[in-house]
Protein backbone atom coordinates (compact mmCIF):
# COMPACT_ATOMS: atom_id res chain seq x y z
CA UNK A 1 0.00 0.00 0.00
CA UNK A 2 1.48 3.29 -0.77
CA UNK A 3 1.17 6.42 1.22
CA UNK A 4 0.62 10.08 -0.27
CA UNK A 5 3.01 12.04 0.26
CA UNK A 6 1.64 14.83 3.13
CA UNK A 7 1.90 18.33 1.99
CA UNK A 8 4.32 20.51 3.64
CA UNK A 9 2.66 23.78 5.47
CA UNK A 10 4.84 26.23 4.60
CA UNK A 11 6.33 29.08 7.45
CA UNK A 12 4.45 31.68 6.36
CA UNK A 13 0.74 29.32 6.70
CA UNK A 14 2.12 28.19 10.14
CA UNK A 15 2.74 32.35 11.33
CA UNK A 16 -0.99 33.00 9.38
CA UNK A 17 -2.87 30.77 11.67
CA UNK A 18 -1.27 31.87 14.61
CA UNK A 19 -2.19 35.63 13.85
CA UNK A 20 -5.45 34.97 13.50
CA UNK A 21 -5.82 32.44 16.01
CA UNK A 22 -4.29 35.22 18.57
CA UNK A 23 -6.48 37.96 16.82
CA UNK A 24 -9.78 36.11 17.10
CA UNK A 25 -8.75 34.90 20.51
CA UNK A 26 -8.41 37.98 21.85
CA UNK A 27 -11.67 39.62 20.47
CA UNK A 28 -13.36 36.48 21.57
CA UNK A 29 -11.81 36.99 25.21
CA UNK A 30 -12.94 40.86 25.26
CA UNK A 31 -16.58 40.63 23.79
CA UNK A 32 -17.12 37.69 26.33
CA UNK A 33 -15.64 39.09 29.13
CA UNK A 34 -16.76 43.00 28.70
CA UNK A 35 -19.53 42.95 26.32
CA UNK A 36 -22.51 41.01 27.39
CA UNK A 37 -20.94 37.28 27.06
CA UNK A 38 -21.18 37.32 23.09
CA UNK A 39 -18.54 36.21 21.23
CA UNK A 40 -17.52 37.86 17.97
CA UNK A 41 -15.20 35.33 16.20
CA UNK A 42 -16.60 31.86 17.40
CA UNK A 43 -19.83 32.13 16.08
CA UNK A 44 -20.62 28.39 17.18
CA UNK A 45 -20.30 29.14 20.85
CA UNK A 46 -23.17 31.61 20.17
CA UNK A 47 -25.28 29.44 18.49
CA UNK A 48 -24.94 27.22 21.70
CA UNK A 49 -25.07 30.23 23.91
CA UNK A 50 -28.65 31.60 21.82
CA UNK A 51 -30.27 27.97 22.16
CA UNK A 52 -29.36 27.68 25.95
CA UNK A 53 -30.96 31.13 26.09
CA UNK A 54 -34.14 30.27 24.38
CA UNK A 55 -34.26 26.83 26.28
CA UNK A 56 -34.42 28.46 29.40
CA UNK A 57 -36.69 31.57 28.40
CA UNK A 58 -33.88 34.17 28.89
CA UNK A 59 -34.06 36.42 25.70
CA UNK A 60 -32.82 38.86 27.40
CA UNK A 61 -29.54 38.93 25.29
CA UNK A 62 -30.74 36.98 22.52
CA UNK A 63 -30.73 40.01 20.76
CA UNK A 64 -26.79 40.66 20.91
CA UNK A 65 -26.37 37.17 19.69
CA UNK A 66 -28.51 37.13 16.86
CA UNK A 67 -27.02 40.88 15.68
CA UNK A 68 -23.26 38.92 15.87
CA UNK A 69 -24.61 35.83 13.77
CA UNK A 70 -26.03 38.06 10.81
CA UNK A 71 -23.01 40.21 10.90
CA UNK A 72 -20.78 37.03 10.56
CA UNK A 73 -23.12 36.13 7.76
CA UNK A 74 -23.04 39.73 6.07
CA UNK A 75 -19.22 39.23 6.29
CA UNK A 76 -18.82 35.81 4.82
CA UNK A 77 -21.70 36.82 2.15
CA UNK A 78 -19.54 39.68 1.52
CA UNK A 79 -16.21 37.76 1.08
CA UNK A 80 -17.68 35.10 -0.82
CA UNK A 81 -18.42 38.31 -3.77
CA UNK A 82 -15.26 39.92 -3.70
CA UNK A 83 -12.96 37.17 -3.10
CA UNK A 84 -11.36 37.93 -6.60
CA UNK A 85 -10.50 40.91 -6.27
CA UNK A 86 -9.28 40.20 -2.63
CA UNK A 87 -6.36 37.85 -4.38
CA UNK A 88 -4.54 40.97 -4.96
CA UNK A 89 -2.56 40.40 -1.63
CA UNK A 90 0.37 38.79 -2.56
CA UNK A 91 1.71 38.19 1.33
CA UNK A 92 -1.57 36.57 3.38
CA UNK A 93 -0.15 38.15 6.53
CA UNK A 94 -0.54 41.57 5.65
CA UNK A 95 -4.38 41.08 4.83
CA UNK A 96 -4.43 40.61 9.05
CA UNK A 97 -3.24 43.94 9.71
CA UNK A 98 -6.11 45.35 9.97
CA UNK A 99 -7.87 42.93 11.98
CA UNK A 100 -4.82 43.91 14.43
CA UNK A 101 -5.79 46.91 14.30
CA UNK A 102 -9.20 46.80 15.38
CA UNK A 103 -8.70 44.32 17.72
CA UNK A 104 -6.47 46.49 19.74
CA UNK A 105 -8.65 49.89 19.19
CA UNK A 106 -11.43 47.73 20.81
CA UNK A 107 -9.76 47.46 24.51
CA UNK A 108 -10.14 51.11 24.48
CA UNK A 109 -12.99 51.71 23.14
CA UNK A 110 -15.57 53.64 26.40
CA UNK A 111 -18.06 50.80 28.01
CA UNK A 112 -20.69 54.05 27.04
CA UNK A 113 -20.80 52.66 23.34
CA UNK A 114 -23.27 50.34 22.65
CA UNK A 115 -22.38 46.57 22.25
CA UNK A 116 -23.85 46.51 18.78
CA UNK A 117 -21.20 48.86 17.51
CA UNK A 118 -18.35 46.79 19.43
Amino acid sequence: MRLLPMRKISRHSKRLALFLTFCAGYVDAYTFIIRGNTLVAGQTGNVVFLSVGLIQDNVSDASAKVMTLISFMVGVFLLTVYKEKLRIVRKPILSLIPLAILSLIIGFVPLTVDNIYI
